[in-house]
């Protein structure tokens, strides 16, 4: 699942794979959260360290394991 933007709150029903964070986007992570849990988040290198920083602090917080590709380098889904 691509997570770009406020649009997601709209959402029936979210898939819980893996998300992708890119651009920045504009969508409270934790309140997202709270409505589905994901296998693993990729925070993606086109997100500022600001973003890259408040969604690693929420992510730790809920056990939900992540990847940053600027700092761990590409993800491989196999």
């Amino acid at each position: 699942m691509l997570i770009d933007g406020p649009w997601v709150m709209d959402l029936e029903e979210i898939p819980e794979g893996h998300w992708i964070l890119q651009k920045n986007a504009k969508v409270n992570l934790a309140r997202l959260l709270q409505r589905a849990k994901p296998k693993k988040i990729i925070i993606d290198g086109s997100n500022s360290p600001y973003y890259q920083d408040r969604w690693i602090k929420t992510l730790k917080a809920q056990n939900i394991p992540y990847h940053i590709t600027a700092t761990s380098g590409a993800y491989y889904l196999f």
